[in-house]
Formats: C-alpha cells, sequence, structure tokens
C-alpha cells in the first residue's frame, strides 16, 4: 500500500496484480471513514487518470440489505424493544431476547 495526501485527503493505492491500481479516497476531516464517504476509483486506463469506480457493499452490507427485505417487522420490534426498555432504564442483557431470538432467525435464513 502506498498513501500519498493529496490536498485535504489521503489517498490510498494498492497496486493490483493486473497493470491496474486500486486507490481509496480517504477524508481524513471526519475522522471515520463510512462507505458513502469512501471513494474508490481505478487507473485502469491508459494515461493513469483515476476514473470513479463503484461502491460495493461488503457481504455484512448485503446480508443486511436482505433481512430488511425479507423480515422488516422482525427487525422493527427488536428496535421498537431496545428503544422502550432504554427509555425505561431497564436495558439490559437478555431484555429483548424474544424479538433477538427472531432477527437471528431471519439473519440465518437470509445468510445463506
Amino acid at each position: 500500500m502506498i498513501f500519498r495526501k493529496v490536498a485535504s485527503s489521503i489517498i490510498c493505492e494498492t497496486p493490483a496484480k493486473s497493470s491496474a491500481t486500486s486507490i481509496t479516497r480517504l477524508n481524513p476531516s471526519s475522522g471515520i471513514v463510512s462507505p458513502t464517504q469512501q471513494q474508490t476509483y481505478s487507473t485502469s486506463n491508459d494515461d493513469g487518470e483515476p476514473s470513479f469506480g463503484a461502491w460495493q457493499p461488503n457481504q455484512l452490507t448485503m446480508i443486511f440489505q436482505r433481512m430488511e427485505a425479507t423480515c422488516p417487522d422482525d427487525l422493527k420490534a427488536y428496535a421498537r424493544c431496545v428503544v422502550e426498555k432504554q427509555n425505561k432504564g431497564a436495558l439490559v442483557q437478555g431484555a429483548c431476547e424474544e424479538s433477538f431470538q427472531r432477527v437471528m432467525d431471519c439473519y440465518r435464513t437470509v445468510r445463506r
């Protein structure tokens, strides 16, 4: 990996096995780089100028997106339970176990 500072950004270049190079632009002003703050480029053209590439979600993001499509009611019920317990000051481990188990069943279903 090669790190370079360009203007207010840090460039991280990862040479690929082919002639293309993967470049990730990080925004250091925010402190945390999320997928929406990360811009990925590919320099596979002859002049070496970066061209925008599409952001690809990781495996966990894709699983969560499938969970949202498959069982949104279970996710909402679990979130609602956690918020209610937190507001009452009664959020302890196992407080929302029943709804958590439904979310885990959904996860096991969609990850395959």
